[in-house]
């Protein structure tokens, strides 16, 4: 069917004109040949109008597959651009992170070896034993033999 703002060629109008004209005459063989050329031309008209739409509607949609790739294309450009933020961003706290986590564990290790540098030794039994001894002779004015155990407390204290 033709669309009703397709204009109808004068033709067809000339055409119905003598078909009714041969009717009317009683000349029904010149009335159905100028049926049939109605009827063709109307479908070589519908034809061509069919053809247009058709064109016309493939234009349409190569301009909406135009205009769907282009938007898609600056989604994904948009969308690499904020991945490409979003990494950058991550990598930045990833340094920030590993920056603080390494000073943390500087100030531990620096709170660890002043705490081990605070702490007193533990001696052994006989060092102190040695050490009492020492302390005992030196009180009771033997100075030599106080000494004596003074140096074997030291060397003693070298060893461990």
């Amino acid at each position: 069917m033709i669309p009703p703002d397709v204009r109808v060629p004068s033709e067809f109008a000339g055409l119905a004109a003598r078909r009714a004209k041969a009717a009317a005459a009683g000349k029904y063989r010149c009335a159905h040949n100028a049926d049939k050329q109605l009827v063709a031309a109307k479908a070589a008209h519908e034809a061509t109008v069919l053809r247009e739409l058709n064109e016309l509607q493939q234009q349409e949609l190569r301009l909406a597959d135009e205009a769907f790739l282009t938007a898609r294309m600056h989604a994904a450009c948009e969308w690499d651009a904020r991945l490409t933020q979003l990494h950058t961003a991550l990598a930045d706290d990833e340094a920030m992170l590993l920056e603080r986590q390494q000073q943390d564990a500087a100030i531990l290790q620096d709170a660890q070896a002043q705490r081990a540098s605070l702490a007193r030794p533990k001696f052994s039994p006989a060092l102190l034993n040695l050490r009492h001894v020492e302390r005992m002779l030196a009180t009771q004015g033997e100075y030599i033999k106080a000494d004596a155990v003074r140096r074997r407390a030291h060397e003693r204290t070298l060893r461990s």
